[in-house]
């Protein structure tokens, strides 16, 4: 999921502040809804902060009303959500080895996070449990409802930032 948007250079700073204000719109409706409807087991550790601090790090102007609105589908499980979201940190792993390749340097907060880490190990026992079909259609649900979101968000404007906005 991380790796949508990713910029094809990270050395390209505007890019990398686009990739970031897009993660910050998607993620901000996807854990306030987290943080307010599911079990605090399944619920994510909340990275926009972190994503906040990269922008600003990156001299960036954050539009904070740029986040998207997300809720689960009725029917689904929120264990979907936390599955796509924790397992989305093994992408964050792959673009900062690359972001460390290609810009030394650069803010490395959110990709960095070793919490998402931690959530994804605490919740594998949980995703390799015997379950139903029918708990497993509503983890599918859950799941792509948040995939959705997070295309939807990347394929829109960009968001959090006005072009050229970055420090020099």
């Amino acid at each position: 999921m991380d790796g949508i948007g990713a910029p094809a250079s990270f050395a390209d700073r505007e890019a990398y502040a686009a990739f970031l204000a897009n993660q910050l719109a998607a993620r901000e409706g996807v854990e306030r809804w987290a943080a307010h409807h599911c079990p605090p087991d399944l619920a994510p550790p909340e990275v926009t902060p972190l994503i906040v601090a990269d922008l600003q790090d990156l001299g960036s102007t954050i539009i904070p009303a740029t986040s998207a609105p997300f809720a689960l589908p009725a029917g689904s499980d929120a264990i979907g959500l936390a599955w796509v979201v924790a397992g989305s940190h093994l992408g964050n792993r792959a673009m900062l080895a690359r972001l460390r390749r290609e810009a030394p340097g650069a803010p490395v907060a959110f990709l960095a996070d070793e919490r998402m880490q931690q959530f994804w190990k605490q919740l594998r026992p949980r995703l390799a449990a015997a379950v139903s079909p029918a708990e497993a259609e509503r983890a599918a649900i859950a799941a792509e409802a948040v995939f959705d979101h997070f295309l939807a968000v990347f394929a829109g404007p960009a968001h959090g930032r006005a072009p050229g906005t970055l420090a020099a």
